[in-house]
């Protein structure tokens, strides 16, 4: 009897202790996480405004704009932007939508986008025991899949061969390259996947704003939709890190759904939608997981503007669609000649035409040192190169050349002596030197206080919280305004950005603490 009592008793605290456990780690990870959500809408909140003072033309990369998050995700809303699903804006790249906008602008590079900018550079932060990095890729510098639904017949077919080359290139160096005729069918059952041809009970037609009229395309909504394709895997959707030093492309580094954006005209529907969020009750918002809050009717004004605001210290928060209407239209198809991967460049034309050599030049042309901003950086005080290192997390890299606009294509010489006139034209009709769709990706972590990377891509064991939003950059007459093309979600992995030419890169040095 007495052996039974304490087997009983010790069953009953074994189960009590691990109880509690449970209970505690539960507690602590829901602490956790929320910590790591308000770090990161924090640091959103410097990169966002990194992305407008490089639209606007200011210096600086820190400080806090009057745009949050939570405004952006107030502003949300596909349905009022018919660009994403308009077949007859398909059309853009043939013509060249803002074809002839780098022409006459001041080649200072103020009005271009690069890895130059402040946006473009890795920033890590630190709060406390939470270290968050934030990385923005611009969608500008990828092929957008769109493309294969054109309109335009001819446009339509060189699309779909941009698209086979591309793929073609995507691992050229991996064992897990994928073949010519590989690629053609990975494009072809993308196609498919657009045109609908293969939709059926599991995968339904999505109920969409782009798809209210009789069109028979259906234009994803996000990149992601790819991973139901029975050719597409996990392992060729994202990036794959291979070795220590070695990084193979994805998908999702080289495609993209979002760049071909529009705005309803002034007085129709979709912009009644677009004032309304989409025509919704407007005490709707999306938190950062997209999933739908009550909010209290003061904090759902779009403009920010309420009793409560316009008596408080604190300025008004700004952004939101009000205005967004009367900006600069979209880049649309065109690929930005400072960012785009090896592998989109690679694909715009065939080797024939455009030889491969003209691209290892150019990649070459935005790897070489810019010898008249080493200069002026020169002229910096320590107190400056000091905060950049503290907000970088690493010493301060030297600047590089970027085309300020296509007119410096002719620094490319194979480009004018190797390239016939009109395969000439037809690359500088297909690329362009800015950007205007970015995604941001947050990744806030609680890594232990005495870990050192061993190598480049390195993550450290311990909670984090990777997330990712893209929007849309606008110049309106009130100024730089973002539309919330895509919800912060949570994504699987990190993200990094890879070297033109990681042969050369410098040895690895963990950065400083």
């Amino acid at each position: 009897m007495t052996l039974f009592v304490v087997l009983i008793t010790y069953a009953l605290v074994t189960q009590l202790s691990i109880g509690t456990e449970v209970a505690y780690r539960t507690a602590r990870n829901a602490a956790d996480r929320i910590r790591l959500h308000a770090a990161c809408m924090s640091a959103a909140d410097q990169i966002l405004q990194s992305l407008e003072d490089d639209a606007s033309g200011a210096s600086g990369i820190g400080g806090f704009s009057g745009f949050s998050p939570d405004d952006a995700m107030d502003a949300m809303g596909n349905d009022g932007m018919n660009g994403l699903g308009d077949p007859g804006n398909a059309g853009l790249g043939a013509e060249g939508q803002g074809a002839d906008e780098g022409e006459g602008e001041e080649d200072d590079g103020s009005q271009s986008d690069s890895f130059e900018d402040g946006w473009a550079r890795p920033m890590r932060l630190s709060m406390g025991d939470v270290e968050i990095t934030t990385w923005v890729q611009d969608e500008n510098s990828k092929f957008n899949l769109h493309a294969l639904v054109s309109e335009d017949e001819a446009y339509k077919e060189s699309a779909r061969e941009r698209c086979i080359r591309i793929l073609d290139r995507l691992r050229e160096e991996f064992d897990d390259d994928l073949s010519s005729s590989d690629a053609r069918v990975l494009t072809d059952e993308i196609l498919e996947w657009l045109e609908g041809r293969n939709r059926n009970e599991d995968y339904p037609v999505t109920p969409r704003h782009s798809n209210r009229d009789d069109s028979e395309v259906l234009l994803m909504n996000s990149l992601e939709e790819l991973l139901v394709l029975e050719r597409v895997t996990e392992e060729l959707f994202y990036d794959q890190v291979r070795g220590d030093e070695e990084i193979a492309f994805g998908l999702e580094s080289v495609f993209t759904v979002y760049t071909v954006l529009d705005l309803a005209p002034p007085g129709s529907l979709e912009e009644e939608q677009v004032d309304g969020v989409s025509g919704g009750d407007n005490n709707t918002n999306l938190d950062p997981f997209g999933q739908e809050q009550d909010l209290p009717e003061e904090e759902s004004d779009l403009d920010g503007m309420t009793e409560e605001s316009e008596s408080s210290d604190t300025p008004a928060a700004e952004g939101g669609l009000r205005g967004a209407a009367d900006g600069d239209p979209a880049l649309g198809w065109k690929i930005n000649l400072n960012t785009a991967p090896r592998p989109v460049l690679e694909g715009l034309m065939p080797s024939h035409e455009l030889a491969l050599a003209v691209i290892e030049e150019i990649l070459d042309y935005r790897n070489r040192i810019d010898e008249e901003a080493m200069a002026e950086e020169e002229e910096f005080n320590d107190e400056e190169q000091a905060l950049e290192e503290a907000l970088y997390g690493e010493e301060e890299v030297e600047p590089k050349l970027y085309f300020k606009n296509l007119q410096d294509l002719e620094e490319i010489e194979s480009l004018q002596t190797r390239v016939s006139q009109e395969a000439r034209e037809e690359f500088m009709e297909l690329v362009d030197v800015q950007s205007d769709v970015f995604s941001i990706y947050l990744w806030a972590r609680i890594k232990p206080y005495d870990w050192v990377p061993e190598n480049r891509y390195d993550e450290p064991p311990g909670p984090v919280l990777r997330l990712r939003a893209v929007v849309w950059r606008r110049n309106t007459q009130q100024g730089v305004r973002f539309l919330m093309i895509h919800p912060w979600h949570e994504v699987p992995f990190t993200r990094w950005r890879y070297p033109d030419f990681p042969d050369d890169q410098d040895p690895f040095r963990p950065p400083r603490n």
